[in-house]
């Protein structure tokens, strides 16, 4: 199968992997040329540097993305115009490349000055992801690492800011549930009467459910005394078990971290920008309790 001679609109940007000199590929290899490794590779430089691939049909781009991080033996991020174009390319590049390490990294779906937190399953979602790149070294295996120009532009925190806050939990360990707690609740977590969404957290009696970043399932922890007695996932409908677990490490299920000094230079800059808070305000109310304001659902 060969390559359309006229150039297909692309709706995503080019394929970047680095910050070096650009260089461009008009022609893309066949079907067959795509999946000869070896043949790909000598195709297409793997040195530094930014690749452009044009002409690239829809479908057939998610395959030439597999190969080429395969290729190179490096972490490629490849940045798609919009929502739409970045869920059609992480099924696409599925289809081809199931066993391929994959990370999609959505934008916010609120604009700037908006008066509401994005939706908890995106800041989920992003925190997740920031929290496995925070952690990828020089032996990890290569990563496509998939997001939007709107993402791209958003600030996110520095990657030590991730590495440092973890919480180990391991069945027959001790686990002291005021600290546990703490930690949820620093690290964007909302404690809800049933947990059934990503960042969710409940408490009832020596049962602790919550919704880690990066899972499809939430946790069960059961306590005996001041011991992890065991760990579970579970079905959040049926509320059925579906595997055990040996140990788990969380992580903040949010980039938004609302500690003591988070919540001084908000506040003091608050003021700055819009004055003295004098009547009812909702946002600058629950940012100074810790928590986020009311989010988009």
């Amino acid at each position: 199968m060969q390559a359309p001679e006229n150039r297909a609109r692309c709706t995503d940007a080019p394929l970047a992997c680095g910050p070096a000199e650009d260089r461009r590929v008009d022609e893309v290899p066949d079907l067959a040329r795509c999946c000869d490794v070896p043949t790909f590779k000598k195709a297409h430089p793997t040195g530094p540097g930014r690749f452009v691939i044009a002409g690239v049909p829809e479908g057939y781009d998610a395959l030439v993305l597999a190969h080429f991080v395969r290729s190179t033996g490096r972490d490629v991020l490849h940045v798609a115009a919009d929502a739409v174009c970045l869920a059609r390319m992480v099924e696409a590049v599925g289809f081809f490349a199931p066993d391929l390490p994959m990370l999609a990294f959505p934008a916010w779906d609120t604009v700037p000055y908006d008066r509401v937190s994005p939706n908890r399953e995106i800041l989920s979602r992003r925190a997740g992801v920031l929290g496995r790149l925070a952690e990828r070294n020089t032996s990890s295996a290569p990563c496509l690492v998939m997001t939007t120009v709107s993402a791209l532009l958003q600030r996110i925190p520095r990657p030590e800011v991730f590495r440092g806050l973890r919480f180990l939990v391991r069945a027959g360990a001790p686990l002291h549930t005021d600290d546990l707690i703490r930690f949820l609740e620093r690290n964007g977590y909302h404690r809800t009467d049933q947990v059934m969404e990503p960042g969710a957290y409940a408490v009832r009696g020596g049962l602790i459910d919550l919704f880690p970043p990066g899972t499809s399932e939430p946790l069960r922890l059961e306590l005996f005394g001041d011991m992890l007695d065991t760990l579970r996932s579970f079905d959040p409908m049926s509320q059925r078990t579906t595997s055990r677990l040996s140990a788990f490490t969380l992580r903040p299920t949010s980039e938004i971290l609302l500690d003591d000094a988070a919540i001084v230079r908000f506040r003091s800059r608050y003021r700055e920008m819009f004055g003295t808070v004098s009547g009812p305000d909702s946002l600058y109310e629950s940012i100074s309790d810790g928590t986020l304001a009311a989010p988009v659902s």
